[in-house]
């Protein structure tokens, strides 16, 4: 499979010294449906040995897919990945796990970035869209709404690229010095708004943005907590559908079943994993018959003593749990999971038990669906 990226090149080049800017020129890059269309195809690769930073130059090349790497993740590291054979899904997944990240496709690019930030970038884009329309009544003009190529050149500096957008829209940023100093390579998101733009560049300094209630500001906030992003959907429930397969498909999303109709509360990107499972463009990888209890369901009776905690999230794993952190975060705040614990509990609900298994490590913790979402205590 080939892909024109010489004329990408080209047109990037001539943009050097010229600063940040929509392009006049389609890029050659797959959005919208094309993406996910491609996103499906097969996607054969050996890229073991190769850098991420190289890894991701390979998927544009290959794929025509715009890759974003979060400014957190080390370009440098060595991706080892054997022959992959399934789709560039699979593949973009399995590159993100030998990274220890995750992987956001979100129509214009593939986001490569921390594990609990990079979930909430399509349920940030979606909510800051609502935000866009309430403050604007309905009715925001072109400049917010026209989808473009956006490029930048080397040695751009983040703060200046957002607030060279935020001129284009007619908005003051009035804290851009939440936005630390950086310096990035040249890079490209292609068919995008201002709003999935701003979300893409602040997502990295762990900011979004709030508009004033005229329209003519934002202030760059932090990013807010997953529950603040969850939205509930109601489905009903096909003939042959087992709901616990959608929660294997979305393990942080909170699923309940009422008769045929099934509640699903989750990020975008949760509810994105059911409706592509359900239609056929998605399927279960490494399905066991392990039932998948939600955490708000379960009680907790175990009794041990001088145990690393690892092994105890590894049991725990066994039984469907799913534990989400970012190593990074651990190991700047010096949390060690390897430290030995304590714990005595009997028919705890899974708030208590991961309250006496976890705070004594200096870890706070979210439940959602069967998942442990962990960081560092404030």
């Amino acid at each position: 499979m080939s892909f024109p990226y010489q004329r990408f090149l080209t047109g990037l080049i001539f943009l050097l010294g010229l600063g940040a800017g929509f392009l006049n020129a389609e890029s050659e890059f797959r959005t919208g449906r094309e993406f996910d269309d491609r996103l499906d195809e097969p996607g054969v690769a050996s890229l073991s040995g190769l850098s991420l930073k190289e890894t991701l130059q390979q998927i544009e090349q290959s794929y025509g897919l715009a890759c974003f790497r979060d400014r957190r993740i080390d370009p440098e590291q060595i991706i080892e990945l054997s022959e992959s054979r399934g789709s560039v899904r699979d593949l973009l997944n399995r590159i993100g796990e030998s990274a220890g990240c995750r992987v956001s496709l979100t129509g214009q690019v593939v986001y490569v970035g921390p594990e609990i930030q990079t979930r909430l970038l399509r349920s940030l884009m979606a909510q800051r869209q609502l935000d866009l329309k309430r403050v604007f009544r309905n009715r925001p003009g072109p400049a917010w709404t026209r989808s473009q190529d956006y490029a930048w050149p080397i040695l751009s500096e983040p703060r200046n690229l957002v607030l060279e957008l935020a001129e284009f829209v007619g908005v003051a940023v009035k804290n851009p010095e939440a936005i630390e100093h950086d310096v990035w390579s040249a890079g490209v998101i292609p068919d995008a708004t201002p709003v999935e733009l701003f979300s893409i560049l602040l997502l990295g300094f762990d900011l979004t943005f709030e508009l004033s209630r005229d329209g003519e500001s934002m202030t760059l906030v932090p990013l807010p907590e997953t529950s603040e992003l969850m939205l509930s959907d109601v489905y009903t429930l096909k003939s042959g559908e087992d709901p616990e397969d959608w929660q294997r498909m979305a393990p942080a999303a909170e699923i309940s079943v009422r008769g045929r109709r099934v509640t699903v509360t989750g990020l975008v990107e949760d509810h994105a994993a059911i409706r592509d499972f359900r239609s056929g463009r998605r399927k279960l990888q490494g399905e066991d018959s392990i039932a998948l209890i939600p955490l708000s369901k379960r009680l907790f009776t175990l009794t041990l003593r001088d145990v690393p905690a690892s092994a105890v999230l590894t049991e725990l794993q066994k039984s469907g749990v799913h534990f989400v952190w970012d190593a990074k975060s651990f190991a700047a705040a010096e949390i060690d999971l390897n430290t030995l614990v304590e714990i005595n509990v009997k028919e705890a609900s899974a708030e208590e038990f991961f309250q006496a298994l976890l705070t004594p490590l200096g870890i706070a913790f979210d439940l959602s669906g069967v998942t442990v979402t962990m960081r560092p205590k404030d």
